[in-house]
This record gives structure tokens, sequence and C-alpha cells, in this order.
């Protein structure tokens, strides 16, 4: 039988689906899966998936190979709404599970990596001191000011405290896009998935927040600072983790979007609600946090 899997989403959501093919792959093991997506190469190697396909190379020559005539099962769903994971009760993971009415036992994401691309990698990223990796902004684009959306970025102040702080002792990496903001004392890393991957695996510190790079440490088992503002680890967080939450709010605000959460991945900056971006975290849990990796 052939289970074709639709992600429409970034990296991250793909990460997170490794752990769901593991839980198809247990349900239905004589399955074939087939998955499109944004990032097809997250997916490379792994056992479960049999065929991962961009999400623009679905055509009639697909549908002949693999759906017409044959045992199907068509996975096109999105976790992202369903029930639980609104209301911010149990994980994406097990909410994607539900909706497509397979069990779920725990199963946490996993990635591939083979030794040619170690070997590979590696020699890039090795350097006189220690990695520390951190990945401060967001992959989501939308009306945020200079890059900078609250919802999930870290402040800009907060970011340089602790670089000057880790300097010294540390070879500092940062996961970004090229029109997100750089930081002094910093290498940029605009590597491809794969590449990022090596990065973490070889890394001895990691400050994260939620977007791909936390679902990539989970999935490599690297125990990571991760840092939550207007979004949950509930939903999308992992335990072996330290999830440091962000102070409360200090005044109500209504998001501009329309949406069934709280807020939108992105928000204006005029809809802050803090006083300060200063007041959003207590920077000693983040030193403790990061100190005892």
């Amino acid at each position: 039988m052939n289970i074709i899997v639709q992600i429409v989403g970034g990296i991250g959501k793909t990460i997170a689906f490794t752990a769901v093919a593991k839980a198809i792959k247990k349900q239905y093991p004589n399955s074939k899966i087939i998955v499109f997506t944004e990032a097809p190469s997250i997916l490379k190697n792994n056992p479960n998936v049999y065929k991962a396909l961009s999400n623009n190379k679905y055509n009639h020559l697909f549908y002949k190979q693999y759906i017409q005539d044959k045992e199907v099962k068509l996975f096109i769903t999105e976790p992202f709404f369903e029930n639980g994971v609104i209301t911010e009760q149990y994980h994406l993971i097990e909410g994607w599970c539900k909706l497509i009415d397979v069990p779920y036992n725990g199963e946490q994401p996993e990635m591939f990596l083979s030794e040619a691309e170690e070997e590979y990698y590696q020699p890039y990223y090795q350097t006189d001191k220690p990695l520390f990796v951190i990945q401060t902004n967001g992959g989501v684009l939308g009306p945020q000011e200079v890059g900078y959306n609250w919802v999930r970025d870290l402040p800009e102040n907060l970011v340089r405290e602790i670089i000057e702080e880790y300097k010294e002792y540390y070879s500092i990496v940062h996961i970004k896009r090229k029109d997100q903001i750089i930081y002094q004392d910093t290498f940029e890393c605009y590597d491809n998935v794969r590449g990022v991957a090596i990065l973490l695996s070889m890394s001895e510190k990691r400050l994260l927040m939620d977007s791909f790079a936390q679902h990539m440490a989970a999935a490599l088992n690297k125990p990571s600072t991760v840092c939550w503002i207007g979004t949950n680890p509930i939903c999308f967080g992992y335990k072996i983790h330290d999830n440091i939450i962000a102070n409360p709010p200090e005044k109500e605000y209504i998001t501009d979007e329309v949406t069934f959460t709280l807020n939108e991945l992105f928000e204006p900056i005029s809809n802050l609600p803090y006083s300060s971006t200063d007041n959003i975290f207590e920077i000693n849990k983040i030193f403790q946090s990061i100190n005892k990796q």
C-alpha cells in the first residue's frame, strides 16, 4: 500500500513529521510512505520514508505511478488545526497521529546523517574553540520591523549580552538567513539543512528558539536551551530541551490577524505586550540553562 503525505510548512514541521512517519510505519509495516514537503532533504536516509519529493513536483505522472489502480491512503491533513494542538493540550506530533488515526506511542523526531556527510561538513565547522550554536530569529515571513518578530525571536539586547559572556571561550555560530540581523563576534551559518545538522551535532552548547533548529537538535539528541515567548513547548517543544518560558505579558493585546490562536506566528512590534523587549526574559535563567549544557 502507498501512503501519501503532504506537509505544508517549513523545515521544523518536516522534522516533526519524522516521528509521525515512524508511527505510521508501525501501524502499516508493509506500506511505502511517499512525502511531499518543502524540505525533502530532511527525510534523506530515513528508513521509514520510501520517497520524499518537493511540493512542486506533483503531476499526472505521479498520479499514474503511485495512485491510479493502487491500494492507497492519502494523509493530506493540517495538524496545526487539530483540536488538541490549538487548545494546547498535547504535542503537534500526537495531534498529527490523531488526525490520521495512527496510534502515538511517544515517537520522537529522527535525522539520519551519513558518514560521508560528516566527513564533508565537519572540516568547515572546526575552530580553535568549542562550538556554541545560536538561532535567534525564526523563518516565518511577515510584517516584522527590521526582521524582528517578538512572538518567537530573541530580543537583540539579550543576544548581545549572551554573546559577550561566551565569546572568549566559544566560537559562536549563528544560524540565520542572509536578510536577518548580523551579530558581531559570531560566525554566520547559511548552510543547507543537512550541513546545519552536522553543525548542531558537533556543538557543545546551543541557544535556540521556536524554529527549525530546536526540532533538529531534538532529532539529533542534543539537549539545548530553547526560549519561548508567544508559542508553547507543550505543542512544539521537546522534553530533551531546557525550555525557558518568557515572563507573563505586562499588558493585554489583540492580534491583527484572523487566527484560532492567541497570536499569529508573526506580530508587529506595535502589538508587543511588554513595555520593553528587555522585560521578556529573565536573562539569568538563560545563563543558568546554558551553563548546565
